[in-house]
């Protein structure tokens, strides 16, 4: 324990990541880097109920019309969309541990420039900044927890990011009912920083970006510390294969083995983002009371995010056990099943007096969002993409993301006041519904794979390898540096 070894098939020996407790830091410090852009989400839902036309106290020194306030939450998307293009050229580089490390300052010199706003414009311009900046670790982040974590932990540990960033944002929103927006965006100026980079600063490079980098030496050290196994055909770095430029990597990308883990991914992030959780979160402290739910929408809005931290809990202990395409199959057909009760519920006045009907059938949405769909797509994109695409593919999903959630926001508060609540929840549905058929036609298993094991299941013609972690991959590819972190 404690050694890389060169996996040989006659030993059939592997660890099974006994130092839990630094791969367990690592995937933490990760998690709390992509946090940065749950601090700005849950600022996000106090300003735009602060920061109301009509709003009395906290908000009286400036004013947002209705567009402006949408623009609020969709400046932190689209520049968080265009931070992971950014996280991406700069993980490459510098590895994923330095691009987030290198993200904070500048992070929280964004989050002052917004609590020290005076106009619009000015606030939103920081809106965008912090979206830019926070959104470099965004796009890497799941890079270094597969990288530091073995198969056996995996699926945990990179879950273990959305329990942080939603217990972040019900910080945040808790706060928000004492502290008006500006102080609120000084306080998350500090708490996104500090812990991440202290973190980040004591931890290691992930080992499989090191060997792609032809760093052999660095990436044993590395995963020493991490008590993690390296599988190598050869010690050489990536084939003439990988390349820089953007003719070669585009020509990668449509790649059969590389074009259709990323298609499926995309697909189960744009279901993710469509699916209303994410919109209904932004404008939640409204739109509960809106909806005429009868408990205080601050309230609600907090039940709505920690509902969904148990279900990511809950996840956290199955995820490795039931596998992901299972989770995924639950999650979406049980959104889908949630909301169409909730057009029931809006439809039949009969059920009108069940004033408590709405919010558990919302509850019980967001309960079953974030059992899988909610967090899986991304633990997919950190084990599906082959090795010499990771930045690259991460870069598009996570842009890809960000960009859709721009969208929804923009057009939630549009369709809520045109089809009003029954045919949200109906339109919702049906995407939802979609969703699940989508992943029991489309989606792989990969429980207890290797990163190499999986990458396999794209090739064509070759055999799906057995989902116990004890398979061993070949290589045909001259040159190529086989890489995978195996218990």
């Amino acid at each position: 324990m404690g050694r890389p070894e060169e996996a040989s098939p006659e030993s059939g020996q592997r660890s099974d990541g006994g130092r839990l407790s630094v791969q367990l830091a690592a995937a933490v410090a990760a998690s709390l880097a992509c946090g940065s852009n749950a601090f700005a989400m849950g600022w996000g839902v106090v300003a735009t109920w602060q920061l109301r036309d009509t709003a009395e106290g906290a908000g009286r020194d400036l004013r947002f019309t209705d567009g402006q306030r949408a623009w609020l939450n969709s400046a932190l998307f689209l520049g968080t969309a265009f931070g992971c293009l950014l996280g991406g050229r700069v993980a490459a580089r510098f590895g994923p541990r330095l691009a987030m490390l290198h993200s904070l300052l500048p992070l929280g010199l964004s989050q002052v420039l917004v609590a020290l706003a005076n106009s619009a414009p000015v606030l939103l311009a920081g809106r965008l900044v912090i979206g830019l900046t926070s959104g470099i670790s965004v796009g890497v982040y799941i890079l270094y927890i597969s990288g530091t974590s073995s198969p056996r932990y995996r699926g945990a540990l990179t879950v273990l990011a959305d329990v942080i960033c939603l217990m972040i944002i019900i910080g945040v929103i808790a706060l928000g009912e004492v502290l008006g927006w500006r102080w609120l965006a000084a306080v998350c100026a500090a708490a996104s920083v500090l812990p991440a980079a202290t973190m980040l600063l004591l931890l290691p490079d992930d080992p499989v970006w090191l060997l792609s980098c032809g760093r052999l030496a660095d990436a044993k050290r590395s995963a020493a510390v991490l008590d993690l196994n390296l599988e190598l055909s050869d010690t050489t770095t990536l084939d003439a294969e990988t390349s820089d430029g953007w003719r070669q990597t585009l020509g990668l990308l449509i790649q059969r083995k590389n074009l259709l883990p990323l298609a499926i991914v995309l697909m189960l992030v744009l279901f993710n983002t469509f699916s209303g959780y994410m919109a209904i979160l932004s404008y939640s402290l409204e739109f509960f009371r809106m909806a005429g739910f009868q408990l205080d929408a601050a309230v609600c809005s907090i039940l709505f995010c920690a509902i969904r931290v148990l279900a990511v809990l809950l996840t956290s202990s199955l995820v490795d056990r039931l596998g992901r395409r299972v989770l995924l199959v639950f999650s979406c057909g049980g959104v889908s099943v949630c909301y169409m009760g909730l057009v029931a519920y809006y439809q039949l006045p009969a059920l009108h007096h069940l004033t408590a009907l709405p919010i558990a059938l919302m509850l019980s949405a967001g309960f079953v969002y974030s059992s899988a769909l909610a967090c899986l797509p991304f633990c997919l994109a950190g084990e599906m993409f082959p090795l010499r695409m990771r930045q690259v593919d991460g870069a598009i999903v996570m842009f890809s993301y960000n960009a859709f959630n721009m969208l929804a926001g923009q057009a939630f508060p549009r369709t809520l006041a045109a089809l009003g609540a029954g045919g949200l929840f109906l339109t919702h549905g049906i995407i939802m519904a979609l969703a699940c058929a989508f992943t029991l036609l489309a989606v792989p298993e990969t429980k207890g794979l290797s990163l190499a094991a999986i990458e396999t299941l794209f090739d064509k013609g070759k055999p799906a390898p057995a989902p116990d972690g004890s398979e061993e991959v070949s290589r045909g590819h001259s040159g190529r540096c086989d890489v995978s972190v195996i218990a």
